[in-house]
């Protein structure tokens, strides 16, 4: 005889599997990415962030029981009242249940601020590194998979201050991103003997730089600090280079680099460039097959930002599965007990305060001799654990999860 508790018990667990509820059965599960798609930081991010989002769809099967998953980008144009708009809409209008985001920091934060009031969706921010993510305008249902601030600039002031390198001029965008750099990069330089002689921002939209160069020169620096990434690096690092900064000794440090920005300058011009970054292709096996399955498609090797947009929403779409549920709620909390399985990231974990830790490579971008093939372009000089290459949350200062 058909045992009817048991019955009624097993057909309540497929609905909640491959339903997620009989009212909802057909519902889509739907992801959208909010990004700078044409300027700036698009290099970076954009198009290649969408591609990345979109491989890991597809490696996760494309849906979970019968709930497909439908993914959408837009460019926000870095504009925080581009981004509230097409948030709202989006999650109001079109029922998104998670956004993803990158680009200028301020049009993110914007966005994280309203997801207060809408606390079953899910924001995570993979492609802006601003502190504040998972700092001060932490949210319960956002996270920050993005490299931060600290951990993008914290190991390279510290091998060259290690070195003798004491006396350092910043130049930076004027936006959050780089305020926030340039704080943080002012307070690691003082814990490590060293001082800051002068520091200077520029608009973001800004293409010539000389008359900063100029202001770098006559201060008595012996190191530049470029707090900023995309297309100001790589004109300030050409142009500083037309200026002979470093063939009169002055030494030129990254501290918000990626391999989009490598790319665009060319070995000759970036070699021996030092920075910090979360991700390289060029690792181990599975990040190389990774890495060309995305150049196939991009023609271009992916960006530590791409790689972890990828990595980002397979976590999501596995809390997701675990839940039966989009609700953030239930999933946001999965994502934080879980540790992040992914194949271009060792040993990486979310914390309590939504922060992803992973650990840090020291690289020294190869002379044209050195570099074998097509994108070589980095000697990994050390490797920095998540723990160490961190903030702690206490310092972190998330209200509500610092310790």
């Amino acid at each position: 005889m058909i045992n009817l508790g048991m019955l009624r018990v097993a057909v309540l667990g497929a609905i909640a599997l491959f339903g997620f509820g009989s009212a909802h059965a057909q519902e889509p599960i739907r992801i959208g990415l909010l990004d700078d798609m044409s300027s700036a930081y698009s290099g970076l991010g954009g198009e290649g962030t969408a591609l990345a989002i979109r491989m890991a769809i597809d490696d996760f099967g494309g849906k979970i029981g019968d709930r497909q998953i439908e993914f959408r980008s837009a460019d926000h144009l870095n504009k925080p009242d581009n981004a509230l708009s097409l948030a709202s809409a989006w999650l109001k209008q079109d029922k998104f249940d998670v956004l993803l985001g990158g680009g200028n920091s301020a049009a993110l934060l914007a966005v994280q601020n309203m997801m207060k009031s809408m606390p079953d969706r899910t924001l995570i921010v993979s492609g802006s590194s601003n502190l504040d993510f998972s700092g001060k305008a932490c949210t319960a249902n956002s996270m920050h998979f993005a490299p931060n601030n600290y951990v993008l600039l914290a190991p390279t002031v510290k091998a060259l201050t290690d070195r003798g390198d004491k006396d350092w001029y910043i130049l930076s965008s004027d936006n959050a991103g780089g305020k926030t750099a340039t704080s943080v990069a002012t307070k690691k330089l003082g814990e490590s003997g060293a001082k800051l002689v002068g520091n200077a921002y520029f608009p973001l939209e800004a293409t010539e730089f000389s008359s900063y160069l100029l202001q770098v020169q006559g201060s008595g620096a012996k190191v530049l600090g470029l707090a900023t990434s995309g297309s100001p690096l790589v004109a300030i690092v050409k142009q500083a280079h037309e200026f002979q900064l470093t063939a009169s000794g002055m030494k030129m440090v990254l501290l918000a680099a990626y391999i989009s920005d490598i790319h665009a300058l060319g070995l000759e011009t970036a070699q021996n460039l030092v920075f910090s970054t979360i991700f390289y292709w060029d690792r181990n096996d599975k990040t190389r097959g990774w890495a060309k399955r995305f150049l196939d498609k991009h023609h271009a090797i992916p960006t530590e930002m791409q790689a972890a947009a990828y990595a980002a929403t397979t976590h999501y779409l596995q809390a997701v599965k675990a839940e039966a549920t989009t609700d953030a709620r239930k999933v946001v909390p999965q994502m934080k007990k879980a540790p992040i399985d992914s194949i271009l990231f060792d040993d990486a974990y979310v914390r309590e305060d939504g922060a992803a830790i992973w650990g840090t490579y020291l690289v020294e971008v190869k002379t044209p001799a050195e570099s074998k093939a097509p994108w070589d372009y980095y000697k990994i000089l050390a490797e920095v654990s998540g723990k160490d290459a961190n903030l702690t949350q206490e310092q972190q200062g998330c209200p509500g999860f610092s310790q």
